[in-house]
């Protein structure tokens, strides 16, 4: 439990804190950190299958414990770049790059 207390603080204190180069501190900055921090919880209660979220991409039928870690990295690497996708789209949509 102290575990997830220390890392749900790390990542709101990370995406209260983001700032990006190029970018005009206001609505832009506002955008990116609700984006990140939208994107962390996410793949935050991906990783640890909050609403048993693995049966529906049925990982949890797999039956090897390292297979499934693998799984579980390579869709939360797949929620990294969607996110980081969704980050450049909204400033390029916002004016800022």
């Amino acid at each position: 439990m102290l575990a997830s207390i220390i890392g749900y603080a790390l990542v709101f204190s990370v995406s209260l804190t983001f700032t990006a180069k190029g970018i005009t501190p206001g609505l832009m900055t506002a955008v990116e950190r609700g984006l990140l921090l939208s994107g962390s919880i996410l793949i935050l209660l991906f990783t640890c299958n909050y609403l048993d979220v693995w049966d529906l991409c049925r990982i949890s039928r797999i039956r090897f414990p390292r297979l499934r870690a693998i799984a579980v990295l390579v869709i939360d690497v797949l929620l990294f770049f969607v996110l980081l996708f969704i980050m450049i789209l909204a400033v390029i949509l916002l004016g800022g790059g």
